[in-house]
């Protein structure tokens, strides 16, 4: 009882232990917050941009500000308090922006006012909601003209003709670039000094790729060109190396333009590691769109292929599309049809229809073009009967799984049966082939064949009773013909057609006289019936152990043991065994 009465305590100790402190944490952060009221606008404020990028702190230092004006009833800094933290464009802030405007408006700020509307433009831009934002920046470029903010002016201009660029009026928007590049590019030239001022290089750097990718749009590709190349003479500062590879890219896509695809492939490669070292994965996907479509239109089909789907996977994980980079869905989609990859060709199609919906929200000219020109039924029509062929196809695939599965399983029992046949009838030839050997060796008994071994012993039991004086040749003589002879044998020189007994008597150091005495004495035959004797014995032997050699025409038997034509062989054959070289061979494998 007193231990879960215990335990029951522990517990309760936990769960009010992490609220305990979540309370005291909170509480802390209150007199933080209350704490902050006590010091400066200027140390508040001052602490507020020191921190843009903690969020914690960013909301801590700009509340507080605003609550120290509001404490005090001071309408300026509320409007200060306002612009502070309106200063990101996020959801929470929004509603601030028309606080802004009201104070702004109280207080005749027209800088603020200015801010309010231009950051409302940035907001309803980013969030594509191009008609709010086009208003708002109309209100924010009035106010910098009526109240000579060139600077916000400038800024506004620039905006303006984004916008006008997103919607498909790029003429207009090439006017406006244009304008802001010639004012920026005069704040660089009437700069004082040799050196140039970081933020100005950085501002005009910008306004000059816009507007070199606004002739590109406009199909002003010299002129683009033109400002690429001036670009390059500010290589040497390293703030201009971000805009610089921006301009690369435009160089890339100016050079696909114009069809010069070796260009912009080396280009667009240059600029890939920079905008990935950058994080700025939207150039990274149009330089993989334009070294694919380069690589494709130069035949290089694979790698072009590659490099699109690349560029693809850029866009899924952003939800993002450039209009610009159509064309290489489309390439997809067909280059997959063509190869019959109904899945692949199924997702292309699908990326189209994905990409034709982000475009009616985000670019309203593009959805215009595609509305005119892009037959979206089509489209819908073919998804629908791809994923129709795609279902058959998979039962069909089901199908022939079984199907296939089944074959393999008679395949593998006809394998199986076979094996054993094969085996069975492997058992039986060797079986018949000990029985023909059998049946071989009794022909052979039958018909008194006398092999070269028991002619070779008959020979050393000659030797052994030789009588010298019958055959008046000294016993060296004779001893080494016999050995030479036994050599002869041995080595088979007896298939040598052209031999004669000159010719042997000559490689044995003797003559063809005391060769032929020697041979008739010990063997009780001429010289010719030895070499005949020894080339039957041959042939015999070869027909018992050869299996190839039954196989032989007689003519081809006869050459191969030295016989020059098959007559002699055959006759010899006969009276040998009583069989012809055929018959003996027939009955052999009868």
């Amino acid at each position: 009882m007193n231990n879960l009465y215990f335990g029951s305590v522990y517990l309760l100790f936990l769960c009010w232990l992490p609220n305990s402190y979540a309370q005291t944490h909170r509480s802390k952060e209150i007199v933080e917050a209350d704490s902050l009221i006590t010091k400066s606008y200027q140390e508040l404020n001052d602490a507020f941009y020191d921190n843009l990028t903690n969020d914690d702190l960013y909301d801590l230092y700009a509340n507080a500000f605003l609550k120290k004006a509001y404490q005090e009833k001071d309408t300026v800094k509320m409007a200060r308090g306002y612009f502070n933290k309106t200063y990101r464009s996020e959801d929470k802030y929004f509603t601030g922006l028309d606080s802004l405007i009201k104070y702004a408006q109280f207080i005749d700020k027209k800088f603020w006012l200015w801010a309010a509307y231009y950051r409302k433009g940035t907001y309803y831009s980013d969030r594509r909601e191009f008609k709010k934002a086009l208003a708002n920046e109309i209100k924010a470029y009035q106010i910098a003209v009526d109240s000579k903010l060139e600077h916000y002016e400038d800024m506004s201009l620039t905006s303006l003709a984004i916008l006008k660029q997103k919607v498909g009026n790029n003429q207009e928007a090439l006017k406006d670039f244009k304008k802001s590049y010639l004012y920026n590019r005069q704040l660089l030239y009437n700069a004082p000094g040799d050196t140039i001022d970081k933020n100005m290089g950085i501002a005009y750097l910008n306004r000059l790729h816009l507007l070199s990718n606004s002739y590109r749009l406009n199909g002003i590709l010299d002129s683009a060109n033109q400002l690429n190349m001036e670009a390059q003479k500010y290589r040497k500062y390293p703030w201009a190396k971000p805009n610089l590879n921006k301009i690369r890219l435009n160089g890339a896509e100016v050079h696909f333009d114009k069809s010069e695809y070796a260009l912009a492939i080396d280009s667009a490669a240059l600029a890939v590691p920079e905008f990935i070292e950058n994080e700025n994965f939207k150039s990274v996907a149009v330089c993989y769109y334009i070294l694919g479509m380069s690589k494709i239109k130069l035949g290089q089909k694979k790698e072009g292929v590659r490099d699109l789907r690349k560029m693809d996977s850029i866009y899924v994980v952003l939800g993002n599309i450039y209009p610009a980079v159509r064309p290489g869905y489309e390439y997809l989609k067909k280059y997959y049809a063509s190869r019959r990859e109904l899945k692949n060709q199924l997702y292309f199609v699908e990326q189209l229809l994905r990409f034709d919906s982000i475009a009616h929200t985000n670019y309203a000219f593009v959805s215009n073009e595609i509305t005119e020109k892009i037959d979206k039924p089509n489209l819908l029509q073919e998804h629908k009967e791809l994923q129709e062929q795609l279902a058959d196809t998979s039962k069909k695939s089901k199908k022939w799984y079984v199907i296939g599965i089944g074959l393999i399983l008679i395949l593998i029992f006809e394998i199986l049966r076979r094996k054993r046949i094969i085996r069975k009838k492997n058992r039986e030839k060797d079986e018949l082939h000990d029985y023909y050997k059998k049946q071989f060796d009794f022909l052979i008994a039958k018909n008194e064949i006398h092999t070269i071994e028991h002619n070779k012993k008959e020979v050393l039991d000659v030797t052994a009773r030789m009588p010298v004086d019958e055959l008046d040749i000294s016993k060296e003589i004779i001893t080494s013909v016999l050995q030479g002879l036994r050599r002869f044998e041995d080595q088979q020189k007896f298939v040598d057609a052209d031999i004669t007994a000159s010719s042997l008597a000559k490689k044995l150091g003797t003559n063809a006289n005391y060769l032929g005495r020697i041979i008739k004495f010990h063997y009780q035959k001429s010289f010719r019936n030895y070499l005949n004797d020894l080339r039957l014995d041959l042939a015999l032997n070869k027909l018992r152990n050869d299996k190839s050699f039954k196989n032989f025409s007689v003519e081809a038997m006869a050459r191969e043991v030295g016989f020059k034509t098959a007559e002699p062989f055959s006759k010899l054959f006969k009276k040998r065994t009583g069989f012809y070289p055929s018959e003996f061979i027939k009955q052999f494998t009868s």
